[in-house]
């Protein structure tokens, strides 16, 4: 009897909680209002919770379905791609391609018959994000293309230029320098003339790594050091790309004081991850400048911070680097003792 009982607990339970979830979707307030009202509550609050990145993906797509079935009886154009735009982002961030472009195609669809060129803009630019996050770099330039058509027919110089500086990031993962340079160095300009300092800040960023790339290093930390001197706010992120190449590049070029200075900086404000690729991309460099012990030090920093994070992959490169580095300053008897444990974590 009490087996039947259980069983029947755990289904209603399992009907249940898909409503329990519903009903975290908008407050009782509005829940008897107009159904418009409820989708722009339901899509605004999921925006606001991906930025802050506290969100369920799976309650997220229970409230975004609840949305679009509002938004299709209402015939509500914009609740619809809204929505799907929505469910799009959420399945890509997931890794589902696939299902995140089959959603914002639907997005799209609805933008081109209600001839709303924001609105296609806007799709044709998400549809690039899913494109390039999968690799597929030609279809990402493709649509990121169609979207800066778009919103230049809408003058809209903002939404241009960070097209701009999608595609010039795309060029420059493909290593076509030619191309990336142009484009973030025209970003860049009209970032100035409109006084965005979030784009300015990306086109410098881009522009060291792509003169680092190159091997033109006092030109790169000339970039990245315009960030970390600007007055105004720079975003953590930019901040944080900005001090860690600028202590490597010091480092290469001899500034010990500045690149010590920057790397200091870079520690301080970085995760346990973030100080662990720190520690080994120093290593990298005092090994390549021949200063063996120093470089074992960071190796030894950053092999420790491996093993809390429980990265089997990091810490199989670390022994490796750990070996050459005491092979390289003769001491080959320890060097042999990280070779095995190189060996072992690999098989």
């Amino acid at each position: 009897m009490k087996k039947y009982y259980l069983i029947f607990v755990i289904q209603f339970l399992a009907l249940l909680l898909p409503t329990l979830i519903l009903g975290k979707c908008y407050p009782d307030s509005i829940s008897t209002k107009d159904p418009k009202t409820i989708v722009k509550h339901i899509t605004n609050e999921i925006i606001e919770d991906l930025k802050n990145s506290n969100i369920s993906f799976y309650e997220a797509k229970l409230c975004l379905n609840e949305a679009i079935a509002f938004s299709h009886n209402e015939g509500y154009s914009y609740g619809l791609i809204k929505s799907y735009d929505l469910m799009g982002r959420i399945h890509r961030l997931e890794g589902e391609f696939d299902e995140a472009k089959k959603y914002v195609l639907l997005g799209l669809k609805i933008a081109d018959s209600t001839n709303n060129i924001k609105n296609q803009a806007r799709m044709l630019n998400s549809l690039g994000i899913i494109e390039s996050e999968r690799g597929d770099v030609e279809k990402a330039i493709e649509y990121y293309l169609q979207s800066k058509k778009a919103w230049t027919i809408k003058k809209n110089e903002k939404k241009v230029i960070g097209l701009d500086i999608n595609i010039a990031c795309l060029y420059l993962d493909q290593k076509n320098y030619d191309k990336a340079a142009v484009l973030f160095t025209k970003s860049l300009s009209k970032a100035k003339q409109l006084n965005i300092n979030k784009y300015k800040n990306l086109c410098y960023v881009n522009l060291g790594i792509l003169h680092n790339e190159l091997g033109n290093f006092n030109e790169s930390l000339k970039f990245f050091e315009t960030v970390l001197q600007q007055e105004y706010e720079v975003s953590g992120y930019l901040k944080q790309k900005a001090l860690t190449y600028s202590s490597t590049i010091a480092l290469k070029l001899g500034y010990t004081e500045k690149a010590e200075k920057y790397f200091s900086l870079a520690i301080a404000v970085k995760d346990e991850r973030g100080r662990m690729d720190l520690y080994n991309s120093w290593g990298d460099e005092l090994y390549f400048q021949k200063f063996y012990g120093e470089a074992l030090e960071k190796y030894i920093l950053a092999l420790n911070l491996a093993k809390n994070l429980n990265d089997a992959f990091f810490q199989s490169h670390l022994y490796e680097k750990i070996s050459n580095a005491y092979k390289s300053k003769g001491n080959y008897e320890i060097a042999w003792e990280y070779f095995d444990k190189f060996k072992n974590i690999n098989d």
